[in-house]
């Protein structure tokens, strides 16, 4: 998927809040869904790029029965859906505003979306994700080998168990794709946390907070849906003693 001749467009793109939120009207109207968004706007070339690594990548896959008996983990927290690119993008920019070089790590990263979706929109972001479906990080993989080699320095992808994943306390973002995770797996998410990131860190958790209690600390700074590759999911953004 290489890059070549091919020269991005110039400009900026508009995304209104229908297409962050997923609504049922057109694109001039309010709902509760939707109102209090503010419009987004996001270099053309950047969508156009993550567009273009991402063209021949499926949305979904789900887990073989080869990965279910290798892998010692409930099948359900296999499921491979991804945020979409105005969300996170909204997300980002909107909620998070990092600033340049800040880190974002993704704890079941899937093909990569808001992996390489960060390194676009983060000036100078490190973007790092860890997925432990091999099939699914072996696309990531070849979608960021087709990345212009100034922004593929900047991510790096990783094969495995989150848990034995380096990166944990460095990270200013850390992102949990945690809407298959059952109550045992949130809360060994939260004692990790708890003991490996820093002081400044926000965490993001998708479809689920984590429980009362297991984040001591901890408040939660932002509770929206976002749109997904299968609709409408809770995002719930942490952070420490804010």
């Amino acid at each position: 998927m290489a890059q070549g001749s091919w020269e991005p467009p110039s400009g900026l793109l508009r995304f209104p809040p229908s297409e962050q939120v997923l609504c049922g009207h057109g694109s001039n109207a309010r709902c509760l869904q939707c109102s209090g968004r503010e419009t987004l706007e996001v270099a053309a070339s950047t969508h156009a790029t993550f567009c273009r690594a991402f063209s021949s990548v499926a949305y979904f896959t789900r887990p073989t029965q080869g990965e279910v008996s290798k892998l010692a983990v409930p099948q359900r927290s296999l499921a491979a859906g991804e945020i979409l690119f105005a969300s996170f993008a909204a997300l980002v920019l909107q909620v998070l505003r990092p600033g340049p070089l800040e880190m974002f790590l993704d704890l079941g990263s899937g093909t990569g979306r808001a992996v390489v979706a960060w390194a676009l929109l983060v000036p100078g972001g490190i973007a790092a994700g860890v997925e432990i479906r091999e099939a699914l990080h072996e696309t990531a993989c070849e979608v960021a080998a087709g990345l212009d080699p100034t922004v593929q320095q900047r991510v790096s992808l990783h094969l495995g168990d989150m848990f034995h994943c380096d990166g944990w306390g460095d990270a200013d973002v850390l992102f949990v794709n945690s809407t298959g995770f059952e109550a045992p797996l949130m809360r060994a998410v939260a004692k990790k946390l708890q003991e490996e990131t820093k002081a400044t860190a926000r965490v993001i958790t998708l479809s689920q907070p984590f429980e009362e209690g297991s984040m001591p600390g901890w408040t939660l700074v932002h509770q929206s849906p976002y749109r997904m590759t299968w609709g409408n999911d809770q995002i719930f953004t942490i952070a420490e003693g804010r």
